[in-house]
């Protein structure tokens, strides 16, 4: 995947703590540890795909949202675009930001 994909790190130190990754205008692979969680990492993260999607000329940016992280991509300026069930993922959100 990482070859079709460009694909960020957030690094503590030596300590990676957090992913995402952007395939057209799709996030992907987004996550932050557990433990660092509400330490702005995630916002960073969001920030910097949102940056190389404006440098692509991408006007739209999609991802794929849990019940969970709904209101973190909300707080972001992302709008559900509909909600659906999957056998294995449970409820998924998908959510656009225009760019």
């Amino acid at each position: 995947m990482a070859i079709r994909r460009r694909m960020y790190v957030h690094v503590t130190g030596n300590v990676i703590d957090g992913t995402v990754s952007l395939k057209g205008d799709t996030i992907y692979a987004f996550f932050v540890a557990p433990d660092k969680q509400g330490s702005g990492i995630g916002s960073d993260l969001l920030s910097c795909m949102e940056e190389v999607a404006k440098s692509l000329e991408i006007p739209c940016l999609k991802v794929d949202a849990s019940i969970t992280a709904k209101k973190f991509y909300e707080v972001h300026g992302y709008e559900t675009v509909r909600e659906e069930w999957d056998g294995n993922y449970g409820t998924v959100i998908t959510m656009k930001k225009e760019l």
